[in-house]
């Protein structure tokens, strides 16, 4: 039985049938900084505002940095988030992959040539915002209808693991890899490890060309700008630490 508030479509041909169970939440797909927030009760072992106190400093000194960089808005920032926000886990075998919302264009292609080269049989795709444009991306790229599922409630990064959790677990997923933007990377490792600790996870990231332009560094260096915020509302929200061990 499908878990609640997700909607699972296996693609066939270009259109997409099968099982839809509403959800009643609200919001648009991210660009790898969703703008939804699920607040969770605060764990037993320690209380919401002694979390919160304890890591104010710390927040406020990395939020000051970044802002600092930001304002120049070069490469100075350019490496500095490149330095903190990025991770690559990357999985020559994997049970499958997983697409996250936010962004349309490298993505699902960056996920369709893993898939093409045998990194793993499976394609989800899970988001509300873009999910119908990730599939038919990764079609046209030549992936078959049959390997793509397709999760399309998800309006946050937290809600795209939460959502995904019982997908995978029917699925019998023991390790998955994580394609998204760049900046994204550690927020969305972090989030997926923590939400499903049971399945071993890797991550790779995929940039649109136009982020590698002149032209384009400015818009890049202020989706990390917002990506430092949103690192620090899952922490502070979620207890999700962007501190990783990454092997």
């Amino acid at each position: 039985m499908l878990g609640g508030g997700q909607c699972l479509r296996r693609s066939r041909g270009h259109a997409a049938v099968g099982l839809h169970v509403l959800r009643g939440g609200r919001g648009a797909g991210e660009l790898g900084f969703g703008s939804g927030i699920d607040r969770q009760p605060c764990g037993a072992k320690e209380g919401f505002l002694t979390a919160v106190l304890k890591r104010i400093p710390l927040l406020l000194a990395l939020g000051f940095i970044a802002g600092a960089f930001f304002v120049i808005e070069g490469n100075a920032f350019s490496r500095f988030w490149h330095r903190l926000l990025v991770v690559s886990v990357p999985l020559e075998k994997a049970d499958a992959i997983i697409v996250l919302g936010g962004e349309p264009q490298a993505r699902p292609l960056e996920a369709a040539r893993l898939f093409k080269v045998g990194v793993a049989p499976i394609i989800f795709v899970t988001g509300i915002g873009d999910s119908e444009a990730n599939r038919r991306s990764l079609l046209e790229a030549g992936v078959p209808p049959s390997a793509i599922i397709v999760e399309c409630n998800a309006t946050t990064t937290y809600q795209n693991a939460t959502l995904l959790k019982p997908l995978l677990d029917r699925a019998q997923i023991k390790n998955a890899l994580i394609v998204t933007s760049p900046f994204h990377t550690r927020r969305a490792l972090a989030t997926f490890r923590k939400v499903i600790p049971e399945v071993k996870f890797g991550i790779v990231g995929a940039s649109i060309t136009w982020w590698g332009a002149k032209e384009g560094q400015g818009d890049v260096n202020r989706f990390a700008m917002i990506e430092f915020l949103k690192t620090t509302e899952y922490w502070l929200i979620y207890g999700v630490s962007p501190m990783l061990h990454i092997p």
